[in-house]
């Protein structure tokens, strides 16, 4: 289509390094969009989101009582006019990051679950073509056989590497392209081993056949590991999904009740002392603590997602499949904890 052509000579204009890296994020995801027309379109969305953030600043200003504007209205009830403007641009920069980061992050993660899926069923796919080709197949019909619906994407893939090999491509080609539609070593190596076997006029069912018992020695092995480090994973994600938003609930009702018991002149003088020590007013009020319990809550669970990642998948592209369940988690925590702290201190006054 005409339109599809132009979005791609607007792509084309980025970095042929971020083409590239863009590519294969998006084939190694299983996504039919091209990388150029993926970054034609976003040139475009990008464009149109920022003028539609300027005429909505425009249309309603920071004064105006609107759910868009209220949360900037009361961090700029302190500055007007081109201050106010700088901080309503940097809130619209850091969504724009945050939606960018999303949408990368989705297609990442959905990278790393075809690699986690194909990882999965990869010996018993190589028994069977090892199996099919003791049988008198032929490499390209042995690979077509057993490519069967239980291996789910391994299988689709396979075959329609295969449906080019049976067209004409030299089956090395066909192996790369199919090396080529995940990200994952694993795979990748017993197709190099594949190939090489092949060159050499080897016996490739019996290569096969060890490749096999090779990578189930490597799955069996991370499945270890992992169970080991479970306990380390379960403690972390505690800390930070519970522990944390429990004690800012409890520490926010603790500044609440100073500011409410031992409230001081504006010359903020103690109020009180007992045994050489002095109370007074906290020098933040319990709506700042709120702020800031929000914003710290959010950074400990997004660090902490990454851990808990690389401890258990080994890979960190794994964290934002576990920081939204996390993130949640710890919200509602906070906000229950809030609830339950206030409750309780009503029934002892």
């Amino acid at each position: 289509m005409a339109w599809t052509n132009w979005l791609e000579r607007l792509g084309r204009l980025f970095p042929e390094k971020v083409i590239e890296k863009l590519d294969a994020v998006l084939e190694h995801a299983g996504s039919r969009w091209n990388a150029e027309t993926f970054l034609g379109l976003s040139a475009i969305l990008t464009v149109l989101y920022f003028i539609v953030g300027i005429i909505i600043y425009a249309a309603f200003p920071v004064g105006a009582q609107t759910p868009f504007v209220k949360m900037a209205k009361e961090l700029t009830q302190h500055y007007i006019g081109f201050w106010a403007f700088i901080i309503y641009s940097i809130g619209l920069i850091t969504l724009y990051f945050i939606i960018v980061t999303t949408v990368y992050s989705y297609y990442t993660l959905k990278a790393e679950m075809r690699r986690n899926a194909i990882e999965e069923v990869v010996p018993d796919f190589l028994a069977l073509v090892s199996s099919n080709l003791r049988g008198g197949m032929t490499l390209e019909q042995a690979l077509w056989q057993a490519a069967k619906p239980e291996f789910g994407i391994l299988s689709q893939e396979v075959k329609a590497s295969m449906k080019e090999a049976f067209a004409g491509t030299p089956i090395e080609d066909a192996l790369d392209g199919l090396s080529k539609k995940f990200n994952s070593p694993l795979f990748s190596r017993s197709l190099i081993i594949l190939k090489e076997s092949i060159k050499s006029g080897g016996e490739v069912a019996v290569v096969l056949e060890k490749t096999a018992e090779e990578v189930r020695s490597v799955t069996i092995a991370k499945r270890e590991i992992r169970s080991m480090l479970l306990i380390y994973v379960i403690f972390l994600v505690f800390a930070s999904a519970i522990g944390v938003p429990l004690l800012m609930a409890v520490s926010e009702k603790m500044v609440a009740t100073l500011q409410q018991s031992f409230f001081a002149e504006a010359t903020g003088a103690a109020v009180s002392s007992f045994i050489g020590f002095s109370i007074s007013t906290p020098p933040f009020t319990a709506q700042e603590f709120h702020w800031f319990s929000i914003i710290m809550i959010f950074i400990t669970v997004f660090i902490t997602s990454f851990i808990v990642s690389v401890a258990y998948t080994g890979t960190k592209r794994q964290a934002f499949k576990f920081f939204p369940f996390m993130l949640i988690t710890a919200y509602i925590v906070y906000y229950l904890s809030l609830g339950s702290v206030q409750y309780i201190l009503i029934n002892l006054v």
